[in-house]
């Protein structure tokens, strides 16, 4: 065996632990591939407010007298199954389409409701992000606004909040009113506190996130907001070992138990940069058995998190 063929066989071997890491990652976390989601489809979640869900995805639209006010069509083939299930509810079609960030899996798809005549809300930051990286599957926005921005239609409204950047520079919460839930993209996932889904993401400003679920705790406490719609569903193991999903609405207390998580992991990291770890060792450092009770634990993801955390501290941001 030569010691090209060796060092051939070495990789295939690296690459294929690292695959099965990754896969067995995924198993214990949210099997996106798994036909336990079910089809795609609605749930009545407030008055005339419904949650969409296609895969783990969800979304969030109001049903009004005079029309429709969907929050992100998802893609090009999500907006058409959202389409359907809306026109199951109602003859009104989508006057509205509020962007929740600028990221295309969320905001591409609108074309199929501006092609009505439907217009495109979103924080002003949106814009410019889609400005300087456009994609065709992404309708630029027709209306833009900085910090609070109530979309009003059929005697009701759809309230956005911008609490600085999250999961995005632009990303935003969406109050239905009247209501009393809020939906919030990917930095809170219901049923509970969880680790992050995907700290890879390079728009993900730890920095800020902190103060941004305070923010959302306040506006909840003096709106009547008691509970949260989150943008992903997730799934647990059950009883008999097989994947089930879980709730994807829950109380307006998992944003304090997710600021709780980031503040702990906070207080962790800057103690192990003070006692001197390097940055990139910042994760091993930490006791992990007290981030065992989150959702979605996982020694690896939370070294990376742990890295990003670090990172913050050592840069400002």
């Amino acid at each position: 065996m030569t010691n090209a063929f060796k060092i051939c066989i070495g990789s295939f071997a690296a690459a294929l632990l690292a695959l099965q890491a990754v896969t067995a990652a995924l198993a214990q976390t949210l099997p996106f591939g798994s036909d336990i989601f079910g089809p795609p489809g609605a749930e009545e979640i407030g008055d005339g407010v419904y949650s969409f869900r296609s895969g783990a995805y969800r979304t969030m639209f109001m049903v009004t007298g005079e029309g429709v006010i969907l929050v992100d069509p998802m893609g090009e083939a999500n907006a058409k199954l959202i389409d359907e299930s809306i026109a199951k509810l109602t003859d009104k079609p989508v006057k509205y389409v509020v962007y929740s960030q600028s990221h295309r899996d969320r905001a591409g798809g609108a074309k199929l409701f501006t092609n009505r005549g439907a217009k495109v809300v979103a924080h002003q930051e949106c814009a410019l992000n889609l400005s300087r990286t456009p994609f065709p599957e992404v309708v630029p926005p027709d209306i833009t606004f900085t910090d609070v921005y109530s979309v009003k239609l059929g005697g009701r409204s759809m309230d956005l909040y911008y609490f600085g950047p999250a999961n995005d520079t632009c990303a935003i919460v969406a109050v239905p009113r009247p209501g009393d839930v809020a939906f919030i993209v990917n930095v809170v996932i219901p049923p509970g506190a969880s680790l992050p889904w995907n700290m890879t993401l390079a728009d993900t400003h730890t920095w800020n996130i902190v103060n941004f679920m305070k923010r959302v705790e306040d506006m909840a406490a003096r709106e009547g907001v008691t509970r949260i719609a989150g943008s992903f569903i997730s799934a647990t193991r059950g009883p008999n070992g097989r994947p089930q999903l879980l709730p994807g609405v829950g109380p307006i207390s998992v944003v304090t138990e997710q600021r709780r998580f980031w503040e702990m992991l906070f207080a962790d990291v800057k103690a192990a940069l003070d006692a001197g770890a390097p940055s990139t060792a910042v994760g091993t450092k930490i006791d992990h058995e007290k981030y065992k009770v989150f959702r979605r634990y996982d020694e690896k993801a939370l070294n990376i998190i742990a890295r990003r955390v670090a990172s913050t501290y050592v840069t400002g941001r």
